[in-house]
Formats: C-alpha cells, sequence, structure tokens
C-alpha cells in the first residue's frame, strides 16, 4: 500500500506465485503461427465499413431526432435582405436522396479518388448555379436601376426640356421599377420621381400618379419618404390637387403621418398642406380622419412637422364645417400653445388660423371660456419682429373683438399702444390690421374715452387722406363716427382735431362706401346742440346737400339725417338760406325729391327738417318755403294718402291697437298737417301785422 493515503495505485493480484509451464507456453506460440499462414494463402477482401455504419437515418424531421415524442416545430419568421429562394416541404427528388446517400457512404479513399477526377456532389453544383443566378440577377438590377437613374436623374449634354419624363419611354421606365417587387427598384423610382418633380411640376395624369401612390404604400422608409416629397411636390398644381384626392391619395398620406419617422411625417403632411389650399380638397380631408393626426403632428417636436402640419389646419379653417370641425378635434388648445413657438411661421399659421375660427360666434365664447391667456398672447405677438405675425395678431383681436367681452379686455389688457405702434406704421397691412382692430374695440361705450386719451385721433384723422386705400378710409372713419357716439366731450374733441375740415374735403371725392361713413359721422356730431354753430360755420352743408342726390340710398339717408340733425334747434338759420338753391339744387331741391319719393324713411326726414325750419321763426326760410311751387302741394299729398289710408283701415278693422296709431304713414301725416298749421298761423300773424 502507498504510504500517502492521496495516493491510489493497482490492487495486488489474488495469486501472486503463479507458476509457469515452458512446454505449455511453447505449443501455443506454434498454433498461433500456423493459423498466420494459412491466412496470408486466401485471397484478400476490401476495406468496408460494417453495414450499420452506412445505413441512412430516416427521413423522420429534426423534431423526431431530438425528441421523439414531440410534434413539428414553428417557423421563425426573418427579415429578408434580398433574394430569397423560397422552397416547399418535400421538394427534394428521389435522385436528392441518392446523392445525400452517396455523400453520407462515401469513403475517405473514394472521397480522395473523386477530388483528384475533379467531380463534385450534384448539391454543390446545384448551389453553384443558385449563387450564380442570383448574382446574375443582384446585377441586372443594378444595371436596370442605373440606367433608369441616369436617363431620369444625371444632368447630361441634352436639354432636359426636351425630355418628357411624365410620359412615354421614361415614365414606362420609371413605372416599372415602382411597380417591382425588389425595394432597391422602389427606393430608385421613388427617389428619381422626387428629383424630376423638384425641377418641374405640371399637370399629369392618372399614369403618373398611380406608380406614385403605389410606391407610397411601401414599407420601406425611404421609398415612403421619396414617394410622398414627389406627391407633394405635384400637388402644387391645382388639378394634381383635385387628382390626387379622387385616386385615393388621402388614405395613405393619413397612415404616414402615423409613422414613427419624422422625415416621412413632414413630407405627408406637407402633402395635405398643398392639398388642403384647394377648396374642393378641404371638406374630403376634414371628413378623412385627417384632423386628429394633425393637431397630434402640430405638436411635434421637429419644427418642420410643425410647421407643415400648423399650415394644413390654417388651410382647413377657410369654410364654417371645417372650422367647427377643427374644434371637435381640439385644435384649439393646440394653436394656442403654439402661439408660444419660437418659429415665426408656426406663430403665423396659428394666428392666423385662430383668426379665422374667431369669425364664428360659437368659437369666440369657446375661445372665451378655454383659453383666458389668449389676449395676452395675442397682444405679445404684436410685438413680434415678423412683420406678418404683428398682422395676424391685430387681425385676430379684430375678428375677437366681435364681442363685447373681449373689446373691453383688449383695452385692460394694455392692447392699446401696440395697437397705436401699428397705426403709426409705414407698412400697410400693419396699418390695415391696426385701424381695423381699433374699429371693433371702439364699438364699446366704455372704450371711447381711453381712445381718445391714448392719442388716436390725430392717426386716425390722418388716414382719411389714404385715398389709395379704400378700405382703410372706412376703418377711419368707422373709428371716429364710433368715438363720436355717446361724449359731449368726445364730440368736440373729434371736431377740435380737424376730422370735420377732413371730410368736407374729401367726403365728395372718396368711394361710395366711404362717403356712407363720413356722412354717418358727420350725422352724429350734428346731435350736439353746442357743436352745431361750429359746423354750420364750417360750411358743411355745401357738401351734405349734394350728397343726398348720391346714387347710394345709405349716402342719400345719411346725409338727409345729418341736415336735419342740424335744422334742430339751431341758434343761427342764416346758413341754411345760404343753401336754399345751391349748390346741386340746394336744400330746396333736396326737399322736393324726398317729398316725391316712395320712400316713406325719405318722406319722414323731409316733413320732420321742414317743420324744424318753419319753428325756428326764421322770416327768410318761411318764405322760402312758401314761394316754393312744390313744397306745400307735395306736402299735403302726403297728408291725403295718409288720411286715406287711415279710413281704409278703420274700414277694415274698428278694433285697431295702439300700435297701429304709430305706422310711418300716420307720423308723416302728423308732421304734414304741422307743417301746415305753423303756415297757417304765420298767415294769420301777418294779415294781423298788416
Amino acid at each position: 500500500m502507498s504510504d500517502s493515503e492521496e495516493d491510489y495505485g493497482p490492487m495486488p493480484a489474488a495469486n501472486s506465485a503463479q507458476e509457469v509451464d515452458a512446454a505449455q507456453e511453447f505449443r501455443e506460440r506454434e498454433q498461433r503461427i500456423r493459423e498466420l499462414q494459412q491466412s496470408s494463402a486466401q485471397p484478400s477482401r476490401t476495406t468496408s465499413r460494417p453495414e450499420w455504419m452506412v445505413e441512412m437515418p430516416e427521413d423522420q424531421g429534426i423534431a423526431a431526432t431530438l425528441r421523439p415524442d414531440a410534434g413539428p416545430l414553428r417557423s421563425r419568421g426573418f427579415q429578408q435582405g434580398g433574394r430569397v429562394q423560397r422552397h416547399g416541404a418535400g421538394s427534394s427528388s428521389s435522385g436528392d436522396a441518392e446523392q445525400a446517400r452517396q455523400m453520407w457512404t462515401e469513403t475517405p479513399d473514394q472521397r480522395r479518388q473523386r477530388i483528384l477526377r475533379g467531380d463534385q456532389p450534384e448539391t454543390s453544383r446545384k448551389s453553384e448555379e443558385d449563387r450564380r443566378a442570383q448574382e446574375l440577377a443582384a446585377k441586372r438590377d443594378a444595371e436596370t436601376r442605373a440606367r433608369i437613374t441616369e436617363m431620369c436623374v444625371k444632368e447630361t449634354d441634352v436639354d432636359r426640356s426636351e425630355t418628357d419624363f411624365f410620359a412615354g419611354e421614361p415614365l414606362r421606365a420609371l413605372s416599372t421599377l415602382s411597380f417591382s417587387d425588389n425595394v432597391d427598384l422602389q427606393r430608385s423610382a421613388a427617389l428619381a420621381f422626387a428629383e424630376i418633380t423638384e425641377k418641374e411640376v405640371r399637370e399629369v395624369g392618372r399614369e403618373t400618379l398611380e406608380p406614385v401612390l403605389f410606391l407610397l404604400q411601401s414599407h420601406d422608409v425611404e421609398v415612403q419618404r421619396a414617394a410622398s416629397a414627389a406627391l407633394g411636390n405635384l400637388a402644387v398644381n391645382p388639378e394634381n390637387k383635385l387628382l390626387i384626392v379622387k385616386l385615393g391619395g388621402l388614405e395613405p398620406l393619413i397612415r404616414q403621418m402615423l409613422s414613427p419617422n419624422v422625415e416621412v411625417q413632414c413630407n405627408a403632411v406637407g402633402c395635405i398642406t398643398n392639398l388642403a389650399t384647394h377648396d374642393e380638397n378641404k371638406t374630403k380631408i376634414a371628413k378623412s380622419g385627417a384632423l386628429v393626426p394633425l393637431t397630434r403632428l402640430a405638436r411635434s417636436k421637429d419644427i418642420r412637422v410643425q410647421r407643415n402640419a400648423a399650415g394644413a389646419l390654417l388651410n382647413m379653417t377657410h369654410s364654417d364645417e371645417n372650422r367647427q370641425q377643427l374644434v371637435n378635434a381640439g385644435a384649439i388648445s393646440v394653436l394656442v400653445t403654439l402661439l408660444a413657438s419660437p418659429d415665426t411661421d408656426v406663430q403665423y399659421y396659428c394666428t392666423t388660423a385662430l383668426s379665422n375660427i374667431a369669425v364664428d360666434s360659437v368659437n369666440r365664447k369657446k375661445l372665451a371660456q378655454s383659453e383666458p391667456r389668449l389676449v395676452q398672447n395675442l397682444i405679445g405677438l404684436m410685438e413680434s419682429g415678423s412683420l406678418k405675425v404683428q398682422c395676424q395678431a391685430a387681425l385676430a383681436l379684430r375678428n375677437l373683438a366681435s364681442d363685447e367681452k373681449y373689446q373691453i379686455e383688449i383695452v385692460r389688457s394694455n392692447g392699446l399702444h401696440p395697437l397705436m405702434r401699428l397705426l403709426r406704421s409705414s407698412f400697410l397691412p400693419l396699418i390695415l390690421s391696426a385701424a381695423a382692430c381699433v374699429r371693433n374695440v371702439s364699438i364699446h361705450p366704455q372704450n371711447e374715452s381711453p381712445i381718445i386719451d391714448a392719442g388716436f385721433l390725430h392717426p386716425l384723422i390722418d388716414l382719411l387722406s389714404h385715398e389709395e386705400n379704400e378700405e382703410l378710409q372706412c376703418h377711419a372713419i368707422s373709428t371716429l363716427r364710433n368715438l363720436a357716439a355717446s361724449s359731449e366731450r368726445n364730440k368736440a374733441a373729434i371736431i377740435d382735431a380737424g376730422a370735420v375740415e377732413r371730410i368736407k374735403d374729401l367726403a365728395l371725392h372718396v368711394p361710395l362706401s366711404v362717403q356712407s361713413e363720413m356722412t354717418a359721422c358727420t350725422a352724429v356730431l350734428a346731435l350736439s346742440e353746442d357743436l352745431k354753430p361750429q359746423l354750420l360755420d364750417m360750411g358743411i352743408l355745401e357738401v351734405l346737400i349734394p350728397l343726398t342726390a348720391s346714387p347710394s340710398v345709405e349716402v342719400q339717408g345719411n346725409s338727409a339725417a345729418a341736415i336735419g340733425n342740424l335744422s334742430s334747434k339751431s341758434e343761427d338759420y342764416a346758413p341754411f338760406n345760404l343753401v336754399w338753391d345751391k349748390p346741386n339744387g340746394g336744400l330746396h331741391g333736396y326737399l322736393v325729391r324726398f317729398l316725391e319719393s316712395d320712400d316713406t324713411t325719405f318722406q319722414h326726414i323731409a316733413v320732420w327738417t321742414l317743420v324744424q325750419l318753419l319753428e325756428s321763426n326764421d322770416a327768410d326760410l318761411e318764405q322760402h318755403v312758401h314761394d316754393s311751387p312744390h313744397i306745400l302741394s307735395l306736402v299735403r299729398q302726403l297728408q291725403s294718402h295718409a288720411d286715406s289710408e287711415d279710413e281704409r283701415l278703420d274700414d277694415d278693422d274698428a278694433n285697431h291697437s295702439q300700435t297701429d296709431s304709430a305706422t310711418p304713414e300716420r307720423e308723416i301725416a302728423g308732421l304734414s298737417r304741422r307743417i301746415e298749421e305753423i303756415l297757417y298761423e304765420k298767415d294769420n300773424q301777418s294779415r294781423t301785422n298788416e
């Protein structure tokens, strides 16, 4: 036994003392020699493997080999990177099986001999053929792609304007690539379309749009990106806008807006933006389900996507129905949030969209309820470094100021100061937007004095002289009329600022719309008892009388109303005598025209003015009326007509309500009788004095 317990050795034999028989050992040795000699005398056999070694395994699948009781394994999905040769199950022939058996049973010697002869197994030759076929197909695809790309994209010595890429062989080649199953070829087609449409946009047919729309449905991001860019370029053309939607282009564009790829989103939204510029597409886009993803993408962190989405939302705000769809899609809060964007384009799109949305009274109420900071944000944008943003911010405030709440809020939020700055600008769109906003803000009586105190009178009066811009003149004079509506102090301030002199200089030469506003403003100013003498001394009647013969009914009525207001309780009627028969037929001509009119409003103004003039006790005016060959007879006709009408009404119904007694005809009749009474009294006094 070993001295060490860790060492292990062979165990000792059971019988260590065996005796060796030498004779027996010799006999056994001779027997082995004889057997060897007999064996060498027989013919040699070919060395071979035992039969169990050369039997092929049963064709029962790898699953059975791994686990006899298991069912078939499920195939794993994988992404194909190129051409894939697909073979169905059980497609190997008996020849294939025999080739496999030969390889399985092949000995080393046989294999060595086969290699020396240069033979290859059938399976190796078949694999080599497949590989060469794949290489040939790839080379052919590459050559096709290169040839078409060079034809469509590469600049050559030939004038590109002579090549029509939207018809004939070039279009057929691109279509072939587009409808190919090869992703690389589709990429080439999409890129070619994008390149061509970037340089040339014109009306195309469905044979051009269909391959682009097919590419748009690809699962490859690069194909999607280029195809949507090409479609967006083609959508610049008005006719193409309609055809793209007609061919079903909205659905794949909406799917691409939902893509996680920012480039695809950007191009898809940009295409929708272009399509939405056509009025016939707006409703279809609104009903297609595009507004919700557009609203979501307007919050994108990518400024390009955000800009395109905001532009698309803006394009959808030009009709009542679409605006309501936008509101339902939750666009208001997004647009208001984006007012704080650092991008001026996004600011511009959002302020303009909100301005359009605010046209509707229902939407203004929603804005008032849900967006308490809207006015402050818009006032802040009037200080933007971008002129177009300033302009749209003022216009948005103008539309909001159609409601009393916003009229007051704009003034309380210190909106007058930036409006004044815009009003003094040299940039006409800024002036227009500011003037329009101030006009609406001035409607509220509480805002009249703050606007005047902020120094708006002189800039507004100066704007009256912008004869090249009718709209601007209307905004300015309308604001002055609003400011004069409810305060004697404000009326005096307007006259002192020179408004009446400017009106007198311009009224006979400005467009009818401006004349209407100027005469309305004068009528409001003429309501002041203290200011009438000042207005008459300025010679305002010389302008008002010709305007009573204007082709515009509004101008006629406003001018006559102003004359009537001036004639009431005036301190001095000499100015009326000065214009009795001139200019343009004078005061007499105006009264005769209105008394002869079929319009009861004009008749009423004329008889009421006559009463004011006769009650003045001005002898010259009384004499003028007496001497007129028409006035008294026309007054009697009006009275007679009214009396006949009363008799008819009494015969028809003896139970007339009290409201019937206040009809315009009866008022005219009462004033006509008053005229005759005054003249009759004056005649009696004259006879008595004689």
